[in-house]
């Protein structure tokens, strides 16, 4: 299951960017850095649809916890805009007890 809609067009993800940060976003971030890789592309380097520019910072990744997968770009946009990520996705993070 994605934790939010494909995060590779700006009008996907211009609505989701929040003004406020997560309260655990730390925790949020940390967990979903952490978790198996599914697959990767380590010379492309991620494309912010926000600032125009490609992150160096992130390369494509695709993460997953056995029950959600997720990106680097979902990551990114996470990190640099608190972009909104589905409410289960937040709940099954904070629930555990790692």
């Amino acid at each position: 299951m994605r934790v939010t809609d494909q995060c590779d067009r700006l009008g996907k993800v211009l609505p989701k960017i929040r003004t406020e940060a997560y309260n655990d976003k730390a925790r949020l971030l940390n967990y979903m850095k952490s978790r198996k890789f599914v697959s990767e592309a380590s010379t492309a380097r991620v494309f912010d649809y926000i600032s125009g520019s490609k992150d160096n910072n992130y390369c494509c990744i695709r993460y997953t916890d056995g029950k959600y997968e997720w990106t680097s770009y979902d990551i990114m946009y996470v990190e640099k805009y608190n972009m909104k990520l589905n409410d289960d996705f937040i709940q099954h993070i904070l629930n555990r007890s790692e």
